[in-house]
């Protein structure tokens, strides 16, 4: 209050009120003219001043969880979209993994880079399944040439063991093959005097000094 008792005020002052269970928002400001001692005050009801905003958040906070929830769930078709293909392939790997080639699981994709490595492992597969045939088709023939051979016939592996013995080595050596396969050959077929011999010389078979023997008929002896 002034010297005169009147209410002075310096700058605006807001409050609030209730009246007839109604919310009011009202300022009071001095009057621009210093020289009337004049204070304005305005009062609104809350909801004519707060009403638009409250409306507005509360669509705002229901727009917001509508889109998080379509986003999620965008978010969820594009992620089965992603890894059903990716299973798939695994399917596929694990498969040829254990030697199954003709179990097969369609892979397709809505993404171009997945759908690439998709047909660039099924043109993959393919070629296996075609190289695989041809090899066991080789392999038949191989038998079937073998097997009715009148020559005996003695493979060996690269630690000398005795790894295939047709029917005429069965005839001519007196010994199945059951009984030779995993046995070491020379231990079994050279004789005692001639063992160490034959066991250096092949150790050696495919250096520059005794490479130039391989694709040659040799005459060795060997018990029966």
């Amino acid at each position: 209050y002034d010297d005169d008792g009147f209410l002075k005020l310096e700058e605006p002052m807001f409050t609030s009120f209730i009246m007839d269970k109604k919310k009011y928002i009202s300022i009071f400001a001095p009057f621009p003219d210093k020289r009337l001692p004049w204070i304005v005050a305005v009062y609104i009801p809350e909801q004519d001043y707060l009403g638009e905003i409250r409306a507005n958040r509360l669509f705002n906070t229901i727009a917001t969880v509508i889109i998080s929830i379509l986003a999620s769930l965008v978010g969820l078709f594009l992620a089965k979209k992603i890894v059903s293909p990716i299973e798939n392939l695994q399917k596929e790997a694990k498969a040829i993994e254990q030697n199954d080639m003709r179990t097969s699981f369609q892979t397709s994709s809505m993404f171009m880079e997945l759908q690439e490595t998709a047909d660039s492992f099924s043109r993959m597969k393919n070629s296996l399944i075609v190289h695989k045939d041809s090899l066991v088709e080789k392999e038949e023939i191989y038998r079937a040439i073998t097997t009715t051979a009148n020559d005996a016939i003695i493979m060996m592996d690269d630690q000398l063991l005795i790894s295939y013995w047709n029917p005429a080595a069965e005839r001519i050596f007196g010994h199945t093959s059951n009984e030779m396969i995993g046995k070491n050959l020379h231990q079994t077929m050279a004789p005692s005097s001639h063992f160490a011999k034959y066991s250096s010389y092949l150790k050696n078979l495919g250096s520059a000094e005794t490479g130039q023997t391989l694709g040659k008929t040799l005459e060795l002896t060997a018990l029966n």
